[in-house]
């Protein structure tokens, strides 16, 4: 009876050691999103031409990373259920791509880093914060 309880409560830690290894991975996450659209302080725009901004989701490093349409960016995040924050200040390279292109740049990272939700429907993200809301396509 003894060693059939020790058996037990070995098996029960092993399971608990187990499961709480596995990583839950996100559906926004290992994928490469295309921004399609964005909305900043309630005003609608539309990416740039001739530019593509992008951003995927590291689910074992939890970090992002993307093009801003002339730079590259990146950072750590957290997720929680349909909740997502940045953790730490974004890194970015610094070439000067005109006028537009780096007012796009300022206010998608602006969105970006103000996320509080996100819901992904099929090939569509959408990320909500703050500062306004990012549609983006699987890439």
């Amino acid at each position: 009876m003894k060693n059939t309880a020790i058996l037990l409560v070995m098996l029960a830690i092993t399971i608990c050691l187990f499961t709480s290894c596995v990583v839950s991975q996100s559906p926004l996450e290992d994928i490469e999103w295309v921004l399609i659209s964005f909305t900043i302080d309630g005003e609608s725009r539309s990416v740039l031409p001739d530019t593509q901004v992008t951003v995927t989701f590291d689910a074992e490093e939890k970090q992002l990373s993307g093009n801003a349409g002339c730079n590259l960016y990146g950072g750590g995040y957290e997720i929680n259920g349909s909740k997502i924050k940045t953790v730490e200040p974004f890194y970015m390279t610094e070439m000067y791509c005109g006028d537009e292109r780096d007012k796009q740049e300022r206010e998608y990272l602006e969105v970006l880093q103000s996320s509080g939700t996100f819901e992904v429907d099929g090939d569509i993200l959408r990320i909500e914060g703050g500062k306004g809301v990012l549609n983006f396509e699987r890439g």
